[in-house]
């Protein structure tokens, strides 16, 4: 049987990571089992619909098999990174929601500090921001510019590294803000509707490791995606000049 009411939701975002999640969602839950709050993970195995050949969510639904706490959400994807956090923070049931890439580039030690850090520091959001990186000089870059440009358009705005993940959001949070982005803004759209309601943002560095096994997902069409937001969150953000 399920927790009734979990203390916190995982929500583990696994788009094509195949077997490669597995491992990962393992040390997590071991992990956590010695840290004690009642929890649940949410396996998010969204999947291209003219994609067979992606083995994704038939290895979620064995893996949850193994696990009271495990749920798997697998449907024909309708949107892109943002559709897919949202698909599982709609089934999360925890009171604090903490969601994150399957792809095992958050140690998770770096997991269990940021909700001991949650549970001791009153705030609505928790987050991570990368540091040490070792996800390469490109991508390094790119989160550079992006970060550098939402700070200088969004000047209260105080967080490090915008995209960093895990982040810990309280329920209240989640319901108040309500994310509706469907590609990866998401995040940005969660801080920034959070500057807009004055809420807490409480931020400890955690390392970010190297994908081993995949490239990345960020492309030339998801930095054009981004720029757009940018500017569509700037006019929603017009006020907002100190």
């Amino acid at each position: 049987m399920k927790n009734a009411h979990p203390r916190l939701s995982i929500i583990l975002l696994c788009y094509k990571a195949e077997e490669h999640f597995v491992s990962y969602a393992t040390e997590i839950i071991n992990a956590f089992k010695k840290v004690h709050p009642p929890f649940e993970i949410i396996l998010v195995a969204n999947y291209d619909a003219h994609d067979t050949a992606d083995k994704t969510p038939a290895i979620a639904r064995r893996f949850a098999q193994q696990y009271k706490n495990c749920c798997v959400v697998a449907r024909a994807k309708e949107g892109g990174m943002g559709w897919d956090l949202r698909s599982g923070l709609e089934v999360a049931r925890g009171e604090k929601m903490m969601f994150l890439d399957g792809d095992g580039q958050t140690p998770v030690e770096d997991m269990v500090r940021l909700w001991n850090f949650s549970e001791e520091k009153i705030a609505d959001i928790w987050a991570l921001y990368r540091t040490p990186r070792r996800d390469g000089t490109i991508r390094k870059l790119m989160t550079l510019i992006f970060n550098t440009t939402m700070r200088i358009l969004f000047p209260r705005l105080r967080v490090r590294d915008i995209n960093a993940k895990p982040k810990i959001l309280t329920r209240r949070a989640y319901e108040t803000i309500q994310p509706k982005n469907n590609d990866w803004f998401i995040d940005a759209e969660i801080l920034l509707a959070a500057m807009h309601r004055h809420f807490t943002i409480r931020q400890i560095p955690g390392a970010f490791y190297a994908n081993t096994w995949r490239a990345s997902f960020v492309n030339l069409r998801v930095v054009l995606e981004f720029m757009a937001n940018i500017v569509k969150a700037r006019i929603q953000y017009w006020w907002v000049i100190k």
